[in-house]
């Protein structure tokens, strides 16, 4: 549903629906439940249309961030994205070999070095 939904344009429940292979019951509840968690929205009305226009949906790829982290013996590499694949952060420390237990857990520096924080929107 989700990979459905990450596309440029919202659709409507007939739609996911037709393109996951669901029934448009459960698309209507698998897509509240993911509202609920607010990883999807309800777009803005098109006008234009006789009567009432379709509810249409779309995914918010701005509703969490993916964190991935790439510990080696020379270097901690650390990269943040938005649920989208937008990179918002990319950092990295160098440790002195002898003292990479010391960073292996230090995302914070890393992110710090590109700008934001783990808190960062």
């Amino acid at each position: 549903m989700i990979g459905v939904l990450r596309g440029e344009q919202p659709l409507t429940l007939t739609d996911v629906a037709g393109r996951t292979g669901l029934s448009r019951a459960s698309t209507e509840d698998v897509v509240r439940e993911l509202m609920g968690k607010g990883w999807v929205a309800e777009a803005a009305p098109v006008a234009g249309g006789v009567g009432r226009p379709a509810r249409r949906y779309r995914f918010r790829a701005d509703a969490g961030r993916v964190m991935g982290v790439d510990i080696g013996g020379h270097k901690v590499l650390v990269r943040m994205s938005t649920l989208g694949d937008e990179g918002v952060a990319l950092g990295a420390v160098r440790p002195a070999i002898d003292h990479v237990e010391e960073h292996v857990l230090d995302v914070r520096g890393c992110l710090a070095g590109a700008g934001r924080s783990a808190g960062s929107p």
